[in-house]
């Protein structure tokens, strides 16, 4: 299969995420995104050859964003035919396995999961209807988050209630996040030249939403979220593992199940303890305002929490545990933190190779360390665009 290009898309409500590549080289020519979708003014920057573009655009959809950006990428690359657009879709329930080629039957389904996934999966699909219409007989191909979790077996992703909920309902972990945790074996298995059968990984996926991924042979066998992506680690505004009876608490208190909905999915997590949803000014403050040092200690205990149990889970047996995710991969304090919580199972950081690291992508423990620690930035549209052309090239 020759030279194929493929234009990558990650909605969400007020964001528009793209990226073209030149596969199978892993070629990125152009990446970028529309932000604030509806506003009076959005925010369109985008990079080309390492330079970063800005300006200010009318987006008042999806579909307008869409349209942007393709007279864009038509504008600096007039010659390059697309081959296929791939999307990112983060619900597919237990239906998807691997990326699916979109017809009604798959509309169908990401519509099914919408109650589940209702500030992703609405935005996935109106990305998907916007670009069959602008990019006519063009291979639209969906890449799901909820896929590369498949794997994980019967006794870890059911849960202790009524078994006609998981029938009737399909109330079960999905966990989420998948495509960035399958980039961090890819590219673990290439750093370590290992193959990714044999490989033992902990990756822990730091962004706005969080998440760690217990991966064994290649698969996921565990991971931190379950039937929605508000459970396991504390996030910058979602609670995370909370007790099952605090929001039916809140809700005899006189809260309404909205209300609820909003406190744990946009007013909690770090947001709700130091009262800043920005990182950088969480951890700028952290030496002087209480409310940060205990914000950043919850969020760094819960993630070895985690890393410990999936540690015992996995047999002790670990080649490595990743650190990815914008702002675990872009901050070497927070990795410093977590890392050093991590000593007891064999894991040392190398606390000068890491700060020199910054945002790059290395090995950043000392060379006796029995398990390795990696910081890989995200890129969840490269891997998106591997899934695509692995898919199309059978």
């Amino acid at each position: 299969m020759n030279k194929k290009i493929i234009l990558t898309f990650d909605c969400e409500r007020t964001i528009v995420q793209f990226a073209l590549f030149e596969m199978p080289k892993d070629m990125e020519l152009i990446k970028g995104k529309i932000e604030s979708i509806g506003a009076e003014i959005s925010k369109f920057s985008y990079v080309i050859k390492n330079k970063l573009y800005q300006e200010y655009v009318s987006a008042e959809k999806i579909e307008s964003a869409i349209k942007i950006i393709k007279t864009k990428i038509e504008k600096f690359f007039p010659e390059q035919k697309i081959f296929a657009i791939g999307h990112r879709v983060v619900h597919g329930g237990e239906k998807y396995v691997s990326p699916v080629k979109i017809n009604d039957e798959v509309i169908s389904t990401i519509s099914e999961y919408y109650n589940l996934a209702p500030m992703h999966n609405p935005y996935n699909l109106a990305a998907i209807r916007v670009a069959e219409n602008l990019w006519n007989n063009i291979p639209q191909i969906a890449c799901f988050d909820t896929a590369f979790h498949q794997t994980i077996p019967e006794n870890i992703f059911r849960k202790a209630i009524p078994e006609k909920f998981y029938y009737e309902n399909y109330i079960r972990k999905y966990g989420f996040h998948g495509l960035f945790h399958n980039y961090a074996l890819l590219e673990t298995s290439r750093i370590l030249k290992k193959p990714m059968k044999k490989i033992n990984l902990i990756s822990v996926y730091i962004s706005r939403g969080a998440s760690i991924c217990a991966i064994v042979n290649g698969k996921s066998y565990d991971t931190s979220m379950g039937f929605t992506p508000i459970s396991g680690l504390i996030m910058t505004t979602r609670c995370g593992d909370i007790d099952a009876e605090i929001p039916l608490y809140l809700m005899k208190m006189g809260y309404s199940v909205s209300e609820v909905e909003n406190i744990l999915m946009k007013e909690s997590g770090i947001l709700g303890v130091a009262k800043k949803s920005s990182i950088s000014e969480v951890i700028k403050n952290y030496s002087k305002d209480n409310n940060c040092k205990l914000a950043i200690d919850m969020f760094v205990v819960r993630i070895k929490k985690y890393i410990g149990s999936y540690y015992l889970l996995m047999n002790s047996v670990v080649d490595a545990i990743v650190f990815t995710g914008d702002i675990v991969s872009e901050n070497p304090i927070i990795r410093q933190k977590i890392a050093k919580e991590l000593f007891s199972i064999g894991a040392i950081i190398d606390t000068k190779k890491n700060k020199s690291l910054g945002s790059k992508e290395g090995i950043f423990s000392v060379p006796k360390s029995k398990i390795k620690l990696i910081n890989i930035p995200p890129n969840g549209h490269l891997i998106i665009a591997r899934l695509v052309y692995s898919f199309l090239k059978k």
